[in-house]
């Protein structure tokens, strides 16, 4: 099994070509005056894109991005898991309007995690175009 999900989906995706489509996100008029929700989405692509994804959960999400301190606890502060489900609303809207025809599709969906075991996995679907699918198993991010 390759440590990369990213070569196990596809070698056809390359990491500067998912590094390109989340910079045409972040540049959207969804998201360009939320900088917490950029950090949020470059913290989570970092993380894939360099093989740390199994070192990613809420809590790192919490301090990294939002500045909480060593006593955060997630399970008393939802910030994760209201912004992430804030991002999945922006990232709809960017793929209904000005990323409609992109190549690379970067998605948050709902999905039941365990801290102690995050799964990020990539998988893609061909239809018109790539679709690049992010699936976070492990923080609770509903």
């Amino acid at each position: 099994m390759s440590a990369n999900p990213l070569e196990q989906a596809s070698s056809t995706i390359e990491p500067a070509e998912v590094q390109q489509a989340l910079e045409k996100i972040l540049n959207s008029k969804h998201f360009v005056n939320a900088q917490k929700k950029k950090r949020f989405l470059r913290l989570i692509s970092d993380f894939y894109l360099e093989g740390r994804a199994h070192e990613l959960n809420e809590y790192i999400l919490g301090y990294d991005v939002f500045g909480r301190d060593s006593n955060y606890n997630p399970s008393a502060d939802p910030i994760v898991r209201v912004v992430a489900h804030d991002i999945r609303k922006k990232l709809k809207m960017y793929y209904e309007n000005e990323g409609a025809n992109d190549a690379i599709r970067l998605d948050l969906p709902r999905a039941a995690i365990n801290l102690s075991s995050p799964d990020i996995r990539l998988s893609l679907r061909q239809k018109s175009m790539r679709v690049l699918l992010i699936l976070f198993q492990s923080l609770k991010l509903y």
